[in-house]
């Protein structure tokens, strides 16, 4: 089986909002030039894409704890490629804003200003063309919270851009207690050897069938080497369960399901990633009961 990155875009994948790379062998999101893919690769994805066409178009937020077990990202690279819509990794947007204001500072001393926590930037990212037909938001900043997703929705209405039209929930639904020490134990292990090409975003994992790099060491696209990320600890995990299914779950259900965005019942995370992709990319085409009781209006009425 091939391996397929945590939080990659294929070779032919929609472009991830955020990250370059550095090497003239490779276009500016860290994927091949198309003057290196085969012919017949890029008739495949041709036709991939012509298919894709015929999916309505979705913008979607993509949520749930911090240490899941499958990874956030991967999913929402996965679904952006099986929809044909962009990745928006809000965290990722907040880091290059830091980043560059660290840059600044350094260049010119006194100016560590960003552009108010990756929001304006979320709205610059879903301008660009790869974004027109929707979008996979996810790692929404500062905690994933209703508060923060009610930030990013206002600065959509502000600018006059479409909303957000469905979430999806991934959480590990065995865990139900502060003392789920089992739960917080297998997740640490799924989480564990992560390997990172910073340039593009994508995220391999040792630990993980399927999902280490085809070449130790070095990112499947472009060769260049891989970072290890920091270790997880059981610490981390338990605080970051307990802080989504304490008042952060409730609010965020709570939001979506007012305005009939949210599809239920949320995904578990405990599944093998691509059971999860699978559910992930039901749920999608499903959407969420607002959008089917208009579809089951329309067929009414015809």
């Amino acid at each position: 089986m091939t391996a397929v990155p945590e939080s990659s875009d294929e070779p032919s994948s929609p472009e991830m909002v955020g990250g370059t790379s550095s090497s003239t062998s490779t276009s500016t999101n860290g994927s091949p030039r198309l003057d290196q893919i085969p012919t017949v690769d890029l008739l495949g994805e041709i036709r991939r894409r012509q298919a894709i066409l015929s999916r309505p178009e979705r913008r979607v937020v993509l949520t749930g704890p911090q240490g899941a077990g499958v990874g956030i990202a991967t999913q929402a690279a996965r679904l952006a490629r099986a929809w044909g819509i962009c990745d928006i990794n809000h965290q990722q947007l907040v880091e290059e804003e830091e980043a560059a204001a660290a840059a600044r500072e350094q260049q010119h001393g006194g100016d560590t200003t960003t552009t108010g926590g990756g929001v304006p930037a979320i709205v610059e990212a879903m301008k660009a063309p790869q974004c027109r037909r929707g979008f996979v938001l996810h790692h929404i900043q500062p905690d994933n919270s209703a508060l923060s997703m009610m930030k990013v929705e206002k600065e959509l209405d502000h600018f006059g851009m479409s909303p957000i039209d469905t979430a999806v929930i991934i959480e590990p639904k065995e865990y139900s207690s502060t003392n789920d020490s089992d739960v917080e134990t297998s997740l640490m292990k799924r989480i564990s050897g992560r390997l990172y090409h910073k340039p593009s975003g994508r995220v391999y994992n040792v630990s993980s069938p399927g999902c280490e790099p085809k070449v130790s060491g070095e990112d499947d696209l472009t060769n260049e080497p891989l970072s290890v990320g920091k270790e997880p600890s059981l610490n981390m995990i338990s605080t970051a369960l307990n802080e989504w299914f304490g008042p952060i779950r409730k609010s965020v259900v709570e939001y979506f399901s007012r305005s009939g965005k949210l599809v239920v019942p949320s995904i578990d995370a405990m599944q093998s990633p691509n059971e999860v992709a699978e559910e992930v990319l039901e749920h999608v085409t499903k959407g969420p009961a607002m959008k089917q009781q208009q579809t089951q209006s329309e067929n009414d009425n015809q």
